[in-house]
């Protein structure tokens, strides 16, 4: 299984797009979202780790009297439980807002791929359905008069 797409590969790995294509996506797709990314961020991905962190100062009293380890000991292992069970959740909503823009950036821009899950459409039609998930495209490959800079 490759997991590149939870540090930021929003497409299909073996799609071979060249760097300044994915900065110029990437400044495009930030400015799109601009203050929604922040307000998703704040309020949406980032609650449930410090709310779960919160939570870590009263369950580590319950868990050190109950394991007869020091309470260091306990916080520190419930925050190594917590960031391994809030991580990849975080990451996974950071992924469902930021990959949509991001995915019609780069077709945008020329690169033939899925909006939906980032398949590689090259050598056949680009603007036609997807043959992986079966999703018709709704954004023309290079119409860049759709984004500035």
């Amino acid at each position: 299984m490759d997991c590149r797409w939870l540090f930021g590969e929003y497409t299909d790995p073996d799609l071979d797009i060249p760097k300044d294509v994915k900065a110029r996506a990437i400044k495009v797709t930030n400015r799109y979202l601009g203050p929604s990314l922040w307000f998703y961020i704040l309020f949406v991905i980032a609650p449930p780790p410090v709310i779960a962190m919160g939570l870590t100062r009263v369950a580590d009293d319950w868990l050190a009297g109950r394991l007869g380890i020091s309470l260091n000991a306990a916080s520190l292992t419930l925050s190594i439980v917590i960031v391994l069970l809030t991580w990849p959740w975080a990451t996974w909503m950071y992924q469902c807002v930021y990959t949509p823009p991001y995915r019609r950036a780069l077709r945008t821009l020329g690169v033939p791929i899925c909006e939906r899950c980032g398949y590689a459409l090259e050598g056949i039609d680009p603007n036609g359905a997807c043959p992986e998930c079966g999703k018709g495209q709704e954004s023309p490959i290079g119409d860049s008069t759709q984004i500035e800079g």
